[in-house]
């Protein structure tokens, strides 16, 4: 996946996109930078109509190839680094999002897979 980062670009166009590609996860934006030890706060989230123009300090334009074999940590660093976002990527399990932290070295790929795994099929009525 090829993701094109510019100050006009939508949080949602951003995590349409990524779940596009890996739809067992998404991605979220944060206002402050995250911390191993400490998950992400709700009130720290933000909204996915924001400009990434309006969030990231350093105002850098660029693509960032994201590849299935990248491992979750790479991903968030890598936006961080190169664009200034605090960003945390999120697997599904049993039906609910689950910060991805625990996991941080496993592939997307592997965490897509995983995540599919546990998946709890819903009862049809």
């Amino acid at each position: 996946m090829l993701l094109h980062i510019h100050n006009n670009l939508f949080i949602e166009d951003v995590q349409d996109h990524f779940s596009e590609c890996f739809p067992w996860l998404k991605i979220e934006f944060y206002k402050n930078p995250l911390h191993w030890k400490n998950g992400p706060s709700e009130k720290d989230r933000i909204d996915p109509k924001t400009r990434i123009g309006n969030i990231s300090r350093n105002h850098k334009v660029g693509i960032l190839q994201i590849k299935s074999t990248d491992t979750v940590d790479h991903v968030e660093n890598c936006l961080k680094t190169l664009f200034d976002l605090n960003v945390r990527i999120f697997r599904k399990e049993n039906n609910c999002w689950i910060q991805a932290c625990t996991s941080d070295n496993y592939t997307l790929r592997n965490r897509s897979i995983k995540s599919q795994e546990t998946e709890i099929p819903t009862k049809a009525f």
